[in-house]
């Protein structure tokens, strides 16, 4: 894998979850799209890729995926909220600017259906599965200033085997 992605979602259970993630995106624009007949092959991979991009951001400056952040179940649940309407405005964003005819998503049942069943994933599958996973060794820090620096300290502190970056 690229350093760089490897930074962004360490580890080989996390790139697992952002995969089945990126899925169930996928499987909410087609569970739309389904319902609205108008919607044709090139629009739905279009939304699809999209979302991709809105969840993979709001994924990165929010380290949903970092496995060194504790988190409660609020923590993640509000995290995961942010991704799915990060992904549901860009993909109104775009449908508003690029009109076709007879384009329409239904954005509740997008909503409902990508965060309910990516939170339920996460709870029920993937939170097992980190205990099994082994350690990550090097951490991508996304902060500037006096946070990033508290950050940096309190990792190299922690007498961990990893790299901070």
């Amino acid at each position: 894998m690229n350093s760089s992605f490897d930074k962004i979602v360490p580890g080989l259970q996390n790139k697992l979850h952002l995969l089945v993630d990126l899925s169930l995106a996928t499987l909410g624009i087609l569970l739309c799209a389904h319902l609205n007949p108008a919607h044709h092959g090139l629009q739905v991979l279009i939304l699809s890729l999209v979302a991709w991009g809105a969840w993979l951001f709001a994924a990165v400056v929010t380290r949903l995926y970092s496995p060194w952040t504790p988190r409660r179940l609020w923590d993640n649940l509000t995290l995961r909220a942010f991704g799915v309407l990060a992904a549901m405005f860009s993909i109104q964003t775009l449908m508003r600017l690029v009109p076709l005819a007879e384009q329409h998503l239904d954005a509740p049942t997008f909503v409902v259906f990508f965060f309910c069943s990516s939170a339920i994933g996460r709870m029920l599958v993937f939170k097992p599965l980190a205990r099994f996973s082994k350690p990550v060794h090097e951490v991508l820090i996304v902060g500037t200033g006096h946070l990033g620096f508290t950050t940096y300290e309190n990792l190299t502190q922690a007498q961990r085997d990893y790299r901070a970056c």
